[in-house]
């Protein structure tokens, strides 16, 4: 699902902070992050991991991991002293470097609470048992975590639309516009152009209400319908096309809003009436 450094994976700070949390709240002088990517665990991100020299271990790798073992209980995982631990006292993390003895990691899960990873801390010596206080701090950076894995799918996927939608968009019939939160034109398809007898150039920074007339109405009606939960989406409303004769077209306008990474956008279809 996400691996390390690939461009779906959550942003650097986001787990830089959990992870700093953990290890600073258990006193643990290392902690990282582990995400599955193609049903394997591969790290994410990681602290207190240096390979000393003449050692090339990944402790998250399926056959030295205590990572497996939280993602297939899919559950907290305490192991007190891993030297006497009989799962882990053979482990290779164990009995050579890091010389791991205390660990303990939480499950981070999917929206359908299906394991995706785990966040883990370790010590280089044995400790005692965890109170449930604890269990439960781990638990909620664990549950931080998936929000911030969740946040990153949400994110991929609506890019994946918006680039569909504009590749579909850029050769329709039906005209489209995006225009910026001050009204501005930034985007308008060949038909949008055609029918405002308009070059792209000309269209890109110009405002909307020069060609739609009723554009205030239009965007008072989207922000209502936004705000409501019984009507989640927006129907479409009668404007006025104005080209570049002053000529005006009755048109049915639909308006939805999206946040690029230049702010608040609308998405303006206009189609005639049938």
């Amino acid at each position: 699902m996400f691996g390390a450094g690939t461009d779906a994976s959550p942003g650097t700070d986001e787990f830089d902070n959990l992870v700093r949390v953990a290890k600073q709240y258990f006193s643990c002088p290392a902690g990282f992050i582990c995400i599955l990517d193609d049903e394997e665990p591969t790290l994410g991100r990681c602290y207190g991991l240096v390979p000393a020299e003449g050692y090339n271990v990944d402790i998250t790798a399926p056959n030295a991991s205590f990572c497996q073992a939280i993602i297939d209980e899919n559950d907290v995982l305490v192991v007190e002293d891993a030297s006497l631990h009989p799962r882990f006292k053979d482990n290779v993390l164990v009995i050579a470097y890091p010389s791991v003895r205390f660990f303990m990691g939480a499950p981070i899960t999917g929206p359908s609470d299906q394991p995706i990873g785990a966040i883990c801390v370790y010590d280089y010596t044995p400790r005692g048992p965890q109170n449930a206080s604890a269990v439960g701090v781990l638990k909620s950076l664990a549950r931080f975590a998936g929000m911030q894995v969740e946040r990153v799918q949400h994110a991929r996927a609506r890019a994946m639309e918006r680039s569909q939608f504009d590749r579909v968009a850029a050769s329709s019939a039906v005209m489209v516009l995006e225009v910026d939160a001050d009204g501005r034109i930034s985007w308008a398809n060949q038909a949008a152009r055609l029918a405002l007898s308009a070059r792209a150039d000309t269209l890109s920074g110009a405002s909307i209400s020069d060609h739609l007339l009723g554009w205030s109405y239009v965007i008072a009606n989207c922000e209502r319908q936004i705000a409501s939960v019984a009507k989640p989406s927006m129907r479409p409303v009668l404007v006025e096309l104005m080209d570049s004769d002053y000529s005006l077209t009755p048109m049915l306008a639909t308006v939805s809003s999206f946040f690029s990474t230049n702010g608040l956008r609308y998405r303006v279809v206009l189609q005639p009436l049938s």
